[in-house]
């Protein structure tokens, strides 16, 4: 390099280094008291009824459990605002409300998924064929093959097949979130006001919107024929015919707006908001359920009894599951819901940012600019909550919150009043997992269906267990621990599972 350009890059560096000392964001200034981090339960059960402040980046308030329907509602609270700030959706799409994907989940996804359970667990079959397990043990990185697993299904559903297994679709739809993540780490480093100078020449900013761009050219086609198709046709495309989920989108987006583009557009932010976290979900739910086998074996006995009873022979040979089985697997259901709640994804509930000051109905005053959010770690390990404490729960001899107990909503369950209670998709201000109230993940059911068919699938055909965590083969396996990263909290990436196809 000349002497002319290492002193250009010094100068560029320096004027860099100068402006984010001049525009960095200042988080409000808040009488409050700072705590630790996210991941420390005791903070929220310390200060149940006032604010206090963790050390985030941004700075972030968590609000007591007893203003968050209020502040769901309140005219400066907006999640979108801070989404779309944090990952430069002006640029990359991301934390973009296209109301249009709510719409198509709430209104069709969620109210078609008995038709649309046959296309989840055939591609889920699919998804462990592509592992090529036989009857020796076989190590697999349990991230990895959830990540994959969790595309290939998500991608049958919603732009069918066979784009959705080709590798570059399942490069797109999974890397654009780790895209957005670098996107997310450059906007903390330079602050919005830099972020937003610097965001066209940034390589993360174009990663993500090259992936964007390849999902667009992708949907033409399927746009271009649906839409032909539509006008020959009453209405939308049926459920579980390939397409389905797009003519779903067309229907919610005006006319002048029915195009590829935003189609594109769609199908990357659903992708951002699917596949990470319900592949977490599945893998963290397996690796707790091998590190505690004394599980297996009745919920194995509880699948096998469903499958018995309610499965369905299709033309293919292979036997599928509807709605009404799966509402028998209470302790499936059941493990699946204590693995969420003692391996929160995240600490705390999805940020929201406040447009303008804000006074609350308890008189508290918050500055425009505060990023307000909900203890949802803490919740979920309190002995006050009602869901988990001790007092609450000797009837059906649940532990405390501090103990996994996997067949402890199932139990709870058995209770009068309490049947159809406590599932692992429900919602409520004891249980933030998805959100509650208006603002309530509408994906939920569907992702929970997912994880559930991967642990059908697991269950029944294969054996496994965690791989030995030295060289030492003799030595007992430990689940691998969770890797907490600011305010989230993942499975470890270098779990592996040991898997061999079940002798007959």
């Amino acid at each position: 390099m000349s002497g002319y350009k290492i002193v250009a890059v010094a100068l560029f560096g320096a004027a860099i280094w100068l402006i984010r000392l001049l525009v960095r964001e200042r988080s409000p200034k808040l009488d409050f008291p700072v705590m630790g981090s996210a991941s420390d339960s005791e903070f929220s059960q310390a200060y149940p009824d006032t604010p206090f402040i963790i050390p985030a980046n941004p700075q972030l308030v968590i609000l007591p459990m007893s203003m968050y329907m209020e502040s769901k509602t309140h005219p400066a609270a907006d999640v979108s605002a801070e989404r779309n700030e944090r990952f430069m959706g002006h640029w990359t799409r991301a934390g973009v409300q296209n109301s249009e994907i709510y719409s198509a989940i709430r209104q069709d996804l969620s109210k078609n998924l008995n038709i649309v359970l046959p296309l989840i667990q055939d591609e889920t079959k699919y998804a462990f064929k592509e592992l090529n397990i036989q009857s020796e043990w076989t190590s697999v990185n349990i991230n990895s093959a959830m990540l994959r697993m969790i595309a290939l299904i998500s991608g049958r559903v919603f732009v069918g097949s066979p784009l959705s297994r080709s590798e570059e679709w399942l490069d797109a739809s999974i890397n654009y979130t780790r895209a957005l993540s670098k996107v997310q780490d450059d906007y903390l480093g330079l602050g919005p006001v830099l972020s937003n100078i610097a965001a066209p020449f940034l390589g993360s900013v174009w990663r993500a919107r090259g992936y964007m761009t390849k999902a667009q050219t992708w949907m033409r086609p399927l746009v271009a024929e649906i839409l032909a198709a539509e006008k020959t046709m009453d209405g939308p495309s049926k459920a579980g015919v390939t397409g389905c989920f797009i003519s779903w989108l067309l229907k919610y987006i005006p006319d002048n707006h029915k195009t590829a583009t935003r189609v594109g557009e769609d199908q990357m932010i659903v992708s951002f908001a699917a596949i990470h976290t319900t592949s977490n979900a599945a893998a963290m739910a397996i690796l707790d359920l091998a590190s505690r086998p004394q599980y297996i074996g009745e919920l194995r006995e509880e699948v096998e009894t469903v499958v018995a009873e309610e499965g369905e022979q299709h033309e293919d040979g292979n036997v599928y599951l509807g709605k009404a089985a799966f509402a028998k697997m209470k302790k499936l259901d059941s493990f699946i819901k204590e693995s969420q709640r003692f391996n929160s994804l995240a600490f705390v509930t999805p940020a929201y940012k406040l447009l303008s000051n804000a006074i609350f109905s308890n008189g508290i005053k918050l500055s425009k600019g505060t990023r307000i959010t909900f203890p949802h770690h803490g919740l979920a390990m309190s002995t006050t909550n009602k869901s988990f404490s001790l007092e609450n729960n000797v009837e059906a001899g649940n532990a405390g919150p501090d103990v996994f107990d996997g067949f402890r909503y199932s139990r709870l369950r058995e209770l009068p009043g309490l049947e159809s209670k406590h599932q692992a998709a429900s919602t409520g201000l004891d249980n933030l997992m998805f959100g509650h109230g208006p603002h309530a993940c509408p994906g939920r059911f569907f992702a929970i269906y997912e994880v559930k068919n991967l642990l059908v699938e697991l269950l029944l055909n294969y054996d496994f267990r965690l791989a030995c965590t030295g060289n030492d083969h003799g030595q007992e396996a430990i689940r691998p621990a969770n890797i907490a990263h600011k305010i989230s909290n993942m499975p470890n990436p270098g779990a592996v599972l040991e898997v061999r196809a079940r002798r007959s």
